[in-house]
């Protein structure tokens, strides 16, 4: 990482939460706190083991943890959470920190990055958190079709969401898949269908797309 560290300066905390504000988010000092362990934790363990892309913590409010945190008002207030391909914690650490009171759980199939999720758990203390260390297609069958909402940032295609998710998902439960470009008029993944497509812009950076999914 070149000597960058990932820590948040007052500066950054700032940045955070009147981005989030934009949002229409409000962080509390805990929250912010909390996310300021996060990158913590982050700082140290990307010295050690290729987490993710991030060259300053500028970088990483603005591409990860605002970026995380978009959905939030796009997400169901009760019900659990499941975060598919979790990898280092995005989107499912930062929403679960803004979201306390609401069970998150974290899916990663690679032992390091389950390791790291772990540490994040245990050294911010968030008992709302759970992590499975396994991969998406083979939910416990505690999680399977219980979900209120499932979400991934990672790169899944069309046919891969619409064969893993539904596994997860209770009748109800909706699918928010984050994505650079929404999908095509009449090529929505069978059996989900769109619900909705959101778009949202984080600072300069260009636009994003968060297309929502059901099976009813």
């Amino acid at each position: 990482m070149s000597g960058a560290t990932l820590r948040l300066t007052e500066a950054d905390r700032r940045h955070l939460a009147t981005g989030a504000a934009c949002l229409g988010i409000e962080l509390t000092e805990p929250m912010l706190t909390a996310l300021a362990g996060f990158a913590d934790v982050l700082d140290v363990w990307s010295r050690k083991t290729n987490l993710l892309s991030c060259g300053s913590a500028r970088e990483l409010v603005e591409r990860h943890l605002l970026d995380s945190l978009a959905i939030s008002p796009l997400l169901p207030k009760e019900g659990p959470l499941v975060d598919l391909g979790s990898g280092a914690g995005f989107p499912g650490l930062p929403l679960a920190i803004q979201r306390p009171d609401q069970t998150f759980l974290l899916v990663e199939a690679r032992r390091k990055r389950v390791s790291f999720l772990r540490e994040v758990r245990r050294t911010l203390q968030l008992p709302n958190v759970e992590v499975h260390e396994g991969r998406a297609e083979d939910p416990p069958s505690e999680y399977a079709s219980v979900a209120a909402g499932v979400m991934t940032r990672a790169v899944w295609s069309g046919g891969e969401i619409a064969a893993i998710a539904p596994m997860w998902l209770a009748p109800k439960g909706r699918v928010y898949w984050m994505r650079a470009e929404p999908i095509p008029d009449g090529d929505e993944p069978a059996p989900l269908r769109r619900i909705e497509t959101v778009h949202y812009r984080i600072a300069a950076d260009r636009r994003k797309t968060v297309e929502v999914l059901g099976l009813d």
